[in-house]
């Protein structure tokens, strides 16, 4: 009975349209329902009393941010009025206390310049619809569950052991304590998704599982249950990023498939992987963490060749991921770099096989820090090194949603028809020129918060003038406006 319902089973799985139809409609239903259903919020403007788990935590040099969560999650701002409040405020709370919170609530700020960082939207699609200003913070009980216990004696250890933020960027994939400008430069470098946590980390931690549980038991079921419950306790680590979500699913997916033998296609696996993620959260589409991890992981799979050599792969491979990558990277960062090609053929071996497996060896064992450190320090001076060589970086304005579905519609043809290539470097080569056939004048006036901030862009783009830049505007002088808006405009 058993064998004929796998049998039916099986020949469901491996029905040629049914999961791309679905994955079609789930995620126009995703797109609808995110965009179209506007969440109220328990909480009103005049609220200033709130209670709720600490959920997320994070300390800058000023700042204590919260994530507070009571049947909606809420964003905690408290700034420190000296260094020792910082210390005490680090020790005192934890992940998964329950904590009563004195503030004021304030929306987030949304973009008011063109093609800007929306914070409030950032927020939105992860379900924060306000943020406390907090006057006080009073702890009301201790954490109780095992899990957030394990997951403080981590972040402890880390911190005790390292002050770099790589061991919380590579373990907890958490990768705001990492130095700002360093991080610009493994962006601009094209590298930095070798420091968010995906197939590459994930595919590591489970080849060292199941080698270890090889030796314990020949059975794919008990080996692979034991891994998915590791995994899903990780995403727990890694507050559930999107981009660790997907790849875990993709992970029990090809698990599930292997364990009974369902024989479901590569494209049809992807498609269950976006079903999924769709039904656990539609936000995550808007992830772009998810995206990135998505389409390049997808696009490897998909394109895989089989070539004479490893090089050969690992050239083709990082040759996928640049043109798969390279609008995504244009729509949010504005910019790529073609040398990243060359740079991801050491990059993804060495911090896949290096710096990732070391992060765990030090986190256990302590004394390897050191070593830890100069292999890092050598990675940051190797990326701020050939950061200088910029004659291959090159800027584009904000493409829209069409451009985009037509770049990706050829991408796909380029790895069947190889002409299409030529069209697709067309498209891209008329995108970048198109500011240098304006010929009129074009003025702007930036919003600085204070002050005037002209930019005048010459015909043809002959010339580019900016007059005053705006300056560093916030309560404790931590927010540059020429940073995070002008420069970016």
């Amino acid at each position: 009975m058993e064998r004929l319902y796998l049998k039916k089973l099986r020949t469901i799985l491996q029905s040629r349209y049914l999961f791309k139809i679905i994955a079609v409609l789930l995620l126009m239903y995703s797109i609808l329902i995110v965009n179209l259903v506007k969440k109220e919020s328990i909480y009103c403007e005049d609220d200033t009393l709130f209670i709720g788990t600490i959920i997320e935590k994070k300390i800058s040099d000023s700042k204590l941010t919260l994530v507070l969560y009571n049947k909606e999650k809420l964003l905690i701002n408290y700034y420190f009025n000296c260094r020792s409040e910082l210390e005490y405020y680090n020790n005192y709370l934890k992940l998964g206390d329950v904590i009563r919170v004195n503030g004021i609530l304030s929306l987030p700020k949304s973009n008011t310049i063109e093609n800007g960082f929306n914070y409030r939207r950032y927020l939105y699609y992860q379900k924060i619809y306000w943020i406390v200003n907090a006057k006080k913070i009073t702890k009301l009980k201790n954490n109780t569950s095992i899990l957030y216990y394990i997951k403080n004696s981590i972040i402890d250890r880390i911190d005790k052991i390292d002050n770099t933020g790589y061991l919380r960027t590579f373990i907890l994939g958490d990768k705001s304590y990492l130095d700002g400008d360093i991080l610009d430069i493994y962006r601009k470098n094209g590298v930095s998704h070798l420091f968010s946590i995906s197939g590459m980390h994930i595919g590591f931690i489970s080849v060292v599982l199941l080698s270890i549980l090889n030796r314990i038991s020949y059975s794919n079921k008990f080996k692979y249950s034991v891994v998915i419950s590791f995994l899903i306790f990780y995403l727990f680590l890694t507050n559930y990023s999107a981009s660790v979500v997907r790849t875990v699913i993709l992970f029990i997916v090809n698990a599930i498939n292997k364990c009974f033998n369902f024989k479901i296609r590569k494209f049809d696996i992807i498609c269950i992987v976006l079903i999924v993620a769709c039904i656990i959260c539609p936000y995550y589409i808007y992830s772009m963490g998810f995206q990135f991890s998505f389409l390049v992981s997808s696009s490897i799979i998909l394109f895989a060749r089989k070539c004479k050599t490893k090089f050969r792969e690992l050239v083709w491979s990082s040759f996928v991921c640049f043109v798969i990558s390279f609008p995504i990277c244009i729509y949010y960062f504005y910019q790529v770099n073609v040398l990243s090609i060359l740079y991801n053929l050491f990059m993804i071996p060495f911090v896949s096989m290096i710096v990732f497996p070391l992060s765990f060896i030090s986190l256990l064992f302590s004394f390897m820090i050191p070593l830890y450190h100069v292999i890092l320090m050598f990675l940051e001076k190797v990326n701020v090194l050939i950061g200088n060589i910029d004659f291959l970086t090159f800027s584009f304005f904000k493409p829209g949603l069409l451009f985009l579905f037509v770049v990706y519609t050829l991408v796909f043809f380029i790895f069947t028809y190889r002409k299409c290539f030529y069209l697709l470097f067309l498209i891209v080569l008329i995108w970048k020129l198109v500011p240098y056939f304006i010929s009129g004048y074009l003025i702007t006036a930036i919003d600085v918060g204070q002050g005037d901030s002209i930019l005048i862009r010459y015909p043809y783009q002959f010339s580019v003038v900016l007059i005053d830049t705006g300056g560093i505007v916030s309560e404790n002088n931590s927010y540059s406006i020429v940073i995070n808006k002008t420069i970016p405009y």
